[in-house]
């Protein structure tokens, strides 16, 4: 997937140095199974020394000091890790994904050589002196291991304070962001988001007796998952439409005839797509969030474009599988 520079985080405004849609704090996740980004030493040293695409990843001092010491960048969903990888290979930085629970395989060899001298010793004097060093200098080693491994768990840039969105619905759309190359799925989905983040955060402060907010969050994971078989068709499309020519010379005249009908059935499903998310965005966009809570229909209004969605995705389903067999 190419890089993708927008000016700011899809998610809050915030400056994008990674040039994926979204900032680091967004991409952060609490998740405990969450996959861990950490740098090299050298890609370290170029993210602390300066540079001014990669200022806005630890803009203080002390964050570069604190990177230095190895500690991950930052942890991500195991599902955008490959595209969060991608972004800083296309900035030149090396760095690898480790899971959570096996953050301990990125303390440096030092720390276990320095674990072995604490055995080793332990047990020289345990054997010379001192019986009990047999038992505690592993106590020793075993605790100070605890407590790196944790110490490697807790990535220097941690997730937003309070998010917009519920964890899982945040996960979701910070996954399909990053999957979705640019094109006007993305573009309409960002569109959503930047339109419904105000407007929940604006539900909170005047209260939402309707229970607008969740209908909203609702929407969303529709329109995320509306906005994924929209693109998926239309790169599906784009493999019929090039190989037509192929299959009415090769494959006869039956099999080509059935890639046309697909492929119009693929263009038809997608524009769907669109104008489903088209409708969720000036559904969104309608809303006075200061008399959403006396305005009995916005809510069912909200639910009927949620129902519009998932009848979307259920369509390009349906249309991907009837493209499988025909691409098999």
């Amino acid at each position: 997937m190419s890089a993708i520079a927008p000016a700011a985080c899809a998610l809050c405004d915030a400056a994008d140095p990674l040039g994926i849609g979204l900032c680091p704090p967004c991409l952060s996740s609490r998740d405990t199974n969450r996959m861990l980004i950490f740098l090299t030493r050298d890609a370290r040293a170029a993210v602390t020394s300066g540079d001014e695409a990669l200022g806005g990843l630890l803009p203080s001092s002390d964050g570069g000091a604190a990177l230095r010491s190895g500690r991950p960048l930052l942890g991500v969903p195991a599902t955008a890790a490959p595209h969060v990888l991608r972004a800083f290979a296309s900035r030149e930085l090396a760095a690898r994904a480790l899971p959570s629970a096996r953050a301990w395989r990125a303390l440096p060899s030092h720390f276990f050589a320095m674990l072995a001298c604490i055995l080793g010793a332990g047990a020289l004097a345990g054997a010379v002196a001192q019986p009990s060093f047999l038992w505690l200098s592993p106590l020793l080693a075993a605790g100070l291991l605890f407590l790196a491994h944790r110490s490697m768990q807790r990535p220097l840039l941690a997730p937003v304070p309070g998010p917009a969105w519920p964890p899982a619905l945040h996960a979701g759309i910070t996954g399909t962001l990053l999957a979705l190359p640019a094109g006007k799925a993305r573009d309409r989905l960002v569109d959503l988001v930047r339109i419904a983040r105000p407007l929940t955060t604006r539900l909170a402060e005047h209260g939402d007796p309707a229970g607008i907010r969740d209908a909203v969050h609702d929407l969303l994971a529709a329109a995320c998952d509306t906005a994924r078989e929209a693109d998926r068709l239309s790169r599906g499309a784009d493999v019929i439409r090039s190989s037509l020519v192929w299959t009415s010379e090769v494959a006869g005249p039956d099999r080509a005839r059935s890639a046309r009908v697909t492929l119009r059935r693929c263009i038809d499903a997608a524009n769907l797509g669109m104008t489903r998310l088209a409708e969720a965005v000036s559904a969104v966009g309608g809303i006075d969030a200061q008399t959403a809570g006396l305005d009995g229909p916005v809510g069912s209004g909200l639910a009927d474009v949620t129902r519009g969605l998932e009848a979307a995705a259920r369509i390009h389903a349906d249309t991907s599988r009837e493209l499988e067999g025909l691409l098999a």
